[in-house]
C-alpha cells in the first residue's frame, strides 16, 4: 500500500511466464500421474525472468497435443499446486527483484532454478 500511495502504482513480483494448472487429461499426455499437481509452462516472456534462468516454454505436436513442458511444482520448496499458490506466494513472499528457487518438473527430472 505505501508504495500504491507514493508512486501511484504497483510493481508486482512476476517470473515472466503465463502458465495453467495440470489437469487430468494434461497429465495424462504428459504420461504423469493424473493427480500430479503443478504448473505447465505455457509462454515465457522473451528477455524475462524466466527465460533468462532456462525455463522453457510447452511444446506441441502438429495436431496441438501437448508433448513437453516444464512443470513449476514448487517455489522456495513450497508446494505449488496449481497456478493459483504460484501467484499467491509470488504477491505474499516477494518483492521486484528478489531471487527465487523454482523447482521444474522437466521430462520426469527434477532441477531448481533461480
Amino acid at each position: 500500500m505505501p508504495a500504491l500511495i507514493e508512486k501511484g502504482h504497483y510493481d508486482n513480483p512476476w517470473l515472466g511466464v503465463s502458465g495453467t494448472s495440470l489437469t487430468p487429461d494434461i497429465s495424462k499426455q504428459l504420461g504423469l500421474e493424473k493427480n500430479y499437481h503443478g504448473v505447465i509452462v505455457t509462454t515465457v516472456v522473451p528477455d524475462g525472468p524466466a527465460q533468462k534462468a532456462g525455463i522453457k516454454e510447452a511444446v506441441y505436436n502438429a495436431d496441438r497435443q501437448l508433448r513437453g513442458a516444464d512443470i513449476i511444482i514448487a517455489l522456495d520448496g513450497q508446494q505449488v499446486r496449481d497456478i493459483d499458490d504460484l501467484i499467491l506466494y509470488l504477491a505474499q513472499n516477494k518483492v521486484v527483484g528478489d531471487h527465487v528457487v523454482i523447482q521444474i518438473n522437466r521430462d520426469g527430472k527434477y532441477r531448481d532454478w533461480e
